[in-house]
C-alpha cells in the first residue's frame, strides 16, 4: 500500500468549479491511482461544463 499523496474528486467534476473546491468531493489516494485508473476513467466521463 502506497501513501495518499493525492487528492481524488470522488464526484467527477467535469470541468465544474464547485465540486472540484468542495471538501465532500475529496478522496485521498496515491498519485499512482489517481494518475493512471482514476483519469482513466473521468477521461471517459461526459463533462459537466458542456465541453469535450
Amino acid at each position: 500500500m502506497a501513501p495518499a499523496t493525492a487528492v481524488n474528486h470522488r464526484r467527477p467534476q467535469g470541468g465544474d468549479w464547485p465540486p472540484s473546491i468542495d471538501p465532500a468531493n475529496h478522496g485521498s489516494v496515491c498519485v499512482h491511482g489517481h494518475n493512471r485508473e482514476i483519469q482513466r476513467e473521468e477521461r471517459q466521463a461526459p463533462r459537466l461544463d458542456g465541453r469535450p
